[in-house]
């Protein structure tokens, strides 16, 4: 067995192009769930792991939900207004050794469940 016999048969084939991951726009899902826990299930697109963050609806400063090397990844954050829901804002972007790689996801809006 040699190399070209591999490569004739089709046994070794050139590592495939993983693409660029700062090319990637993350599609995520969220779920609202009762007390106040928000849900989100991702791919990790062969990176480490998605930084989620999140800010109440007119704010302006992004806060860290968390780092979820699994999905779903969840986030429980009591509301301003204890037992009322809260109108919030999510974005992620995916990570690779804890450092952003990919571009943001689209803003995605959640309304919690006290």
């Amino acid at each position: 067995y040699t190399e070209q016999i591999g490569e004739e048969f089709g046994l070794i084939v050139d590592a495939p192009d993983l693409g660029d991951p700062e090319s990637i726009v993350p599609e995520l899902k969220f779920e609202a769930l009762e007390d106040e826990v928000v849900r989100v299930s991702f791919k990790k697109e062969r990176m480490d792991g998605l930084r989620v963050e999140y800010r109440n609806v007119g704010d302006t400063n992004w806060q860290l939900a968390g780092i979820f090397n699994r999905s779903p990844g969840e986030h429980h954050i009591p509301s301003a207004v204890a037992g009322q829901p809260a109108n919030r804002e999510y974005r992620g972007a995916l990570v690779k050794a804890n450092q952003k790689v990919s571009q943001w996801s689209a803003i995605y809006k959640v309304v919690t469940r006290p």
